[in-house]
């Protein structure tokens, strides 16, 4: 019959951001609930710490009416001279303690506060059509010109760039062929099953894992599942609250869109995670949803070159988010630097028809 617990800041009461930097300003706010039949007395104190050490607590006094949530933001103020090093955040926790007529609850909020990564530096050439990948990548310090097929360090397809031209993709295939490094940024789900025939997960994706046998291939190192979650702000490659045609009316049952209705963005980290190709040389890198069976970045080596695709929101989170920010930089790095590993450029088969027709099966030309 009572409750109490840390929820996001005013307006955005389910918020999960737990991302900071040094200077910045947590927003929060504790819940009480008496939903017994008398008014309650109440005492709530919070404390945060960071690395173990105490950087800030509060406490409130007063009573609750029959039936009353009470909401009490509070906020913790960063010191802009927190010293986090480039290398690994901080991990910090707020606690709270909280007694509303005589039952004790207890709540824990886990953040992190990161240090300022390095800009990248380079150049790096783009199809860009509607510029929200361009706007990124030049916030994250890289030169950026328009890609016309020649040779380049990186050629990154920005947000829906193969939607609004899919002509680009034969070009961009000889170029990786040759030994080209290619990033290809997150597309409108229902046209990558549409043009691709890739299956896209329904849901928006607010938990993403590290695939631990992608180690030797990672580009993120000591970034762990806590810095792919719960993206500060709000995503936007798909509507966040759509329009559902029809009256969805069965008889006098109401009806569900597929997958169920879809309703807010907020804290986002993929809007369309990719199902992991079965029969392919995909690489899956980092995976999420059901039965970890999809995944927003994955790379193929193909020819001489590195074709790798890309699905995270990070155009919509790295001003807010420290820790896509720290993720978009080492994906970009790793797109840059990582060694290249050359395919064969022919396969001889010498067996029978039924292992020949195992190899076609598994896509062995």
């Amino acid at each position: 019959p009572t409750l109490a617990w840390i929820a996001g800041p005013a307006g955005a009461y389910t918020a999960k951001d737990h991302h900071f930097s040094p200077g910045q300003k947590i927003e929060k706010q504790i819940v009480l609930i008496n939903d017994t039949r008398q008014p309650q007395s109440f005492t709530a104190a919070w404390t945060a710490t960071i690395g173990g050490q105490e950087v800030d607590k509060g406490q409130r006094q007063g009573s609750l009416a029959v039936s009353e949530i009470k909401l009490i933001p509070f906020d913790i103020a960063l010191d802009a001279a927190l010293r986090i090093p480039h290398s690994e955040p901080a991990d910090g926790r707020i606690t709270l303690a909280a007694t509303i007529g005589q039952t004790r609850h207890e709540d824990t909020f886990a953040f992190r506060v990161f240090g300022e990564d390095k800009l990248g530096s380079g150049q790096i050439a783009v199809v860009d059509p509607n510029g929200m990948t361009r706007k990124m990548l030049a916030s994250l310090g890289y030169r950026t010109r328009s890609w016309n097929g020649a040779a380049a360090p990186l050629v990154v397809l920005g947000r829906n760039a193969l939607k609004d031209d899919s002509a680009v993709a034969a070009r961009l295939e000889r170029y990786v062929r040759a030994g080209g490094r290619a990033l290809i940024c997150a597309q409108d789900p229902e046209w990558i099953t549409r043009a691709l025939g890739w299956r896209v997960c329904p849901k928006v994706a607010r938990r993403v894992f590290p695939v631990p046998s992608a180690t030797l291939h990672s580009p993120f190192g000591i970034l762990d599942s806590e810095d792919l979650r719960d993206w500060t702000g709000n995503s936007t490659l798909i509507e966040a609250c759509p329009e559902y045609a029809g009256n969805y009316l069965r008889g006098n049952e109401r009806e569900q869109p597929y997958a169920g209705w879809h309703w807010g963005n907020r804290g986002g980290v993929s809007s369309a995670p990719i199902e992991k190709p079965h029969r392919s040389g995909w690489r899956p890198l980092l995976e999420c949803e059901f039965d970890l069976g999809y995944t927003p970045l994955m790379e193929l080596d193909y020819g001489r070159g590195r074709l790798i695709v890309c699905t995270l929101d990070l155009e919509d989170h790295v001003v807010q988010d420290p820790a896509a920010r720290r993720v978009a930089v080492r994906l970009l790095d790793y797109a840059l630097h990582s060694p290249l590993s050359p395919q064969l450029s022919k396969v001889v088969y010498l067996g029978d028809t039924t292992g020949a027709a195992w190899l076609d099966q598994i896509g062995v030309s």
